[in-house]
């Protein structure tokens, strides 16, 4: 597979969602996927294309083959997995699509390209469907963007917001940590 992409392209390897999108226990909420778009080398998109793992997003990736190249995602999965969630059992939906250098970066819905529209729609969609069934548990890292677009979260009693703003991984972890156990104290894993 040869992919040949200018360095500096910031569209390149678009992630809409990664996961189980038809029935997640979990879903985690991000504004949009990490890594400097002009450092290709970083990006786990561009690693698994490189291994032919690379599949469009707009259909979703598997966990399963994502977290082999993204050590931020393999680490958060294990959390997870401490509490009886596997990587078959997770949804991550992103607010914007293409790789940003910070969250800061990523452009006025009015300067968007018309598919990054079209794939916030859908994961609205998706995540409304989910929050119509009622039983998943909902943690988003990043939430003001998706709360001004879902203001239905706020009330949705299985939803969760980070208190942590700008952290370290390690902390974003032992956060995600506490908020499943604060779960499965009340029962709900």
């Amino acid at each position: 597979m040869c992919l040949c992409v200018k360095k500096q392209d910031p569209f390149i390897f678009p992630v809409s969602r990664i996961g189980n999108e038809k029935n997640p226990k979990l879903v985690i909420l991000l504004t949009n996927p990490g890594r400097n778009p002009e450092n290709i080398n970083e990006i786990a998109e561009s690693k698994m294309g490189f291994a032919d793992k690379y599949h469009d997003s707009i259909s979703g990736m598997k966990f399963s083959e994502y977290r082999t190249k993204c050590p931020w995602w393999d680490n958060l999965l294990k959390v997870a997995e401490e509490f009886g969630i596997t990587d078959k059992e997770v949804l991550s939906l992103e607010y914007y699509m293409y790789h940003t250098l910070t969250s800061g970066a990523i452009p006025s819905q009015s300067k968007w390209q018309t598919n990054a529209i079209e794939q916030l729609q859908e994961n609205k969609k998706i995540l409304t469907k989910l929050m119509n069934k009622g039983n998943v548990l909902i943690f988003a890292y990043y939430f003001s963007r998706w709360e001004k677009e879902m203001p239905q979260l706020s009330t949705y009693p299985k939803y969760t917001r980070s208190k942590l703003c700008r952290a370290n991984p390690a902390a974003k972890r032992n956060e995600l940590r506490r908020v499943l156990q604060s779960w499965r104290d009340c029962g709900l894993i």
